[in-house]
């Protein structure tokens, strides 16, 4: 299935075609401090599929584009598994392959901000809204860029 390693590292892996992973496993804090737990109410059932965006959207380099789709969001006893696919039509689809391949591409998300309810420092409700690839260290723009654009 999964390289444990990784998975515990939220790094992208191949997975039948296409990519898969851990989105974060049981037990860790977001940048809020609040805990995700299995007993945390993702609402896993309110979407059939989620965008696959880079950064948030956040990047002025690659901007709000989607660059492929969750098919498969489920929770299992390490924490939440994700499998989905990469657009390889998308002009930014071989730089994340390389980045891919180096372990340095993460799953991230973001969850619809008005929903969230955390209790005594718990989530309770964390609604999913789109997930994110990343990198752990910060990816710069020159970091991203298509691999036809890097050419020397």
């Amino acid at each position: 299935m999964f390289n444990n390693k990784l998975a515990k590292n939220n790094i992208v892996q191949d997975y039948g075609g296409g990519v898969g992973g851990y989105l974060f496993n049981w037990g860790v804090k977001d940048h809020t401090g609040n805990l995700l737990t299995k007993d945390t109410n993702y609402h896993l059932d309110w979407y059939p599929q989620y965008p696959i965006l880079f950064n948030h959207g956040f990047s002025s380099e690659v901007g709000c584009v989607k660059l492929g789709t969750v098919y498969e969001l489920r929770k299992t006893d390490s924490g939440i598994m994700i499998i989905g696919s990469l657009d390889p039509e998308n002009e930014w689809y071989e730089a994340l392959c390389v980045l891919k391949s180096r372990n340095t591409l993460f799953w991230t998300a973001s969850p619809i901000q008005h929903l969230t309810k955390a209790v005594d420092g718990v989530w309770a409700h964390y609604p999913l809204s789109e997930i994110s690839l990343t990198n752990l260290n910060g990816m710069t723009a020159e970091d991203l860029k298509p691999i036809s654009n890097n050419a020397s």
